[in-house]
C-alpha cells in the first residue's frame, strides 16, 4: 500500500470520529480534531518538505529530539491517566465529570505548547548544525 493511501485510511478514522461526535454531542473533540489536522496537514504538505525530512533524518540530532517529543506525550498522557484514575476514585461522580475534560485539554494544551517551544528550540539548534556541516548555508 503507498504512504499516500495509508495516510488517507489513517485520516478518515479521526476525521469521522470528529464529525460524529461533533453532531452527536453537539461539541468538538478537540483531541480528535487536532490529530484529525495533523494528518490532513500531512497528506497536505508539499513534496519539498517531505524529502527535507527525509535528509534531516539522517542526523542524529533529529531522531533524538523524535525521541524526546514522543517520550515527552507518552509520559503526559500516562500522567493525564494516573490523575483521572485518582479523580475517579477520590470525587464524586458530578464533580469528576465536571473537572475531567478541564484536566485533559489543560494538560493538552500544555503538552501542545510543550511540542512548540521545544520545537523551535530544536529547529535553532538544527540550523546550527546544518550550518557547522555546510558554512554557505551560514547567514551574512
Amino acid at each position: 500500500m503507498s504512504e499516500l493511501a495509508a495516510l488517507s485510511i489513517a485520516t478518515l478514522i479521526p476525521l469521522i470520529d470528529t464529525l460524529v461526535h461533533l453532531l452527536k454531542h453537539k461539541k468538538l473533540d478537540v483531541f480528535a480534531a487536532f490529530m484529525a489536522t495533523g494528518f490532513i496537514l500531512k497528506y497536505c504538505s508539499c513534496e519539498a518538505e517531505q524529502a527535507d525530512f527525509a535528509e534531516n533524518w539522517n542526523l542524529p540530532y533529529v531522531r533524538k529530539v523524535m525521541r524526546v517529543m514522543t517520550a515527552g506525550w507518552g509520559i503526559t498522557l500516562l500522567g493525564e491517566a494516573v490523575i483521572k484514575i485518582i479523580m475517579v476514585y477520590t470525587l464524586s461522580i458530578t464533580v469528576y465529570l465536571a473537572t475531567s475534560h478541564i484536566v485533559m485539554y489543560g494538560i493538552i494544551g500544555l503538552a501542545i505548547s510543550w511540542t512548540y517551544l521545544y520545537r523551535k528550540a530544536s529547529r535553532k539548534r538544527l540550523q546550527e548544525i546544518k550550518n557547522s556541516f555546510n558554512p554557505e548555508l551560514q547567514p551574512r
